[in-house]
């Protein structure tokens, strides 16, 4: 339970981690759930062993549910859970969800709302703004316009037009430029509901909110499908 080892050791562990030495916040983003014999991943809060092999049998049912914890380090070099929360990992219409695999950093914030008081440019959505997923295009890895009577563009999506996905959200890149992952968008997800037209993560809207409202561009994202797997970024 990471919970509880980051309490007891006051976040070591995640010093350890290497990437997180530069970093101000963490975010990890763990796709294992369905893994019900192993321990690498956090008990869901509030629930007894035996309540969370349940709920973690409800969680084989949804392909792609996984978990994302949020660190934070403060001023005294200590770190600390600020929450975790399940989450849903897409690899878009063309990826592999194990595509996004990587580390990450954030880039901008978007929402259909005004800016709830980002640290990172925050875009207030219009419905002329899209989104790419064609690596060939010039406006690849970011919110870009176009003309009103242009009605579909290929391989793009309206972001104000997916509604209660684009409420809030917020825009990744690699963060080795060379590591052959794809820029992504974390955007906010109604319960038990999914998009899988662009590559990121979905997670509900009241925690992306506060992230949007806490993290800076010295946050690193971490995406991966064991704990083992994050010594190495």
């Amino acid at each position: 339970d990471l919970s509880w080892k980051t309490a007891q050791d006051k976040g070591q562990w995640i010093e350890e981690l290497g990437i997180a030495k530069e970093a101000t916040s963490l975010i990890l983003v763990i796709n294992n759930l369905d893994k019900v014999d192993e321990e690498a991943f956090p008990a869901l809060d509030g629930f007894s062993e035996k309540e969370r092999l349940k709920q973690l049998a409800e969680h084989n049912k949804l392909d792609g549910k996984s978990r994302l914890l949020y660190f934070s380090k403060g001023t005294d070099g200590e770190w600390m859970e600020i929450f975790s929360v399940d989450c849903y990992i897409s690899g878009g219409e063309f990826l592999e969800k194990e595509a996004v695999y990587g580390a990450y950093v954030p880039v901008s914030t978007f929402g259909s709302f005004e800016n709830p008081g980002s640290l990172l440019p925050y875009r207030e959505l219009e419905p002329t703004d899209y989104w790419t997923f064609d690596p060939e295009h010039e406006s690849y890895g970011t919110i870009y316009s176009i003309d009103k009577t242009y009605q579909k563009e290929k391989n793009a999506v309206n972001l104000e037009g997916m509604k209660s996905y684009s409420n809030y959200g917020m825009i990744l890149q690699p963060e080795d430029e060379y590591f052959a992952c794809p820029p992504l968008i974390i955007n906010c997800q109604q319960t038990e509901s999914r998009n899988d037209q662009l590559s990121g993560i979905q997670m509900p809207q009241e925690k992306l909110r506060m992230m949007i409202q806490s993290i800076d561009a010295e946050t690193r994202f971490l995406i991966a499908d064991r704990m083992e797997d994050f010594e190495d970024m």
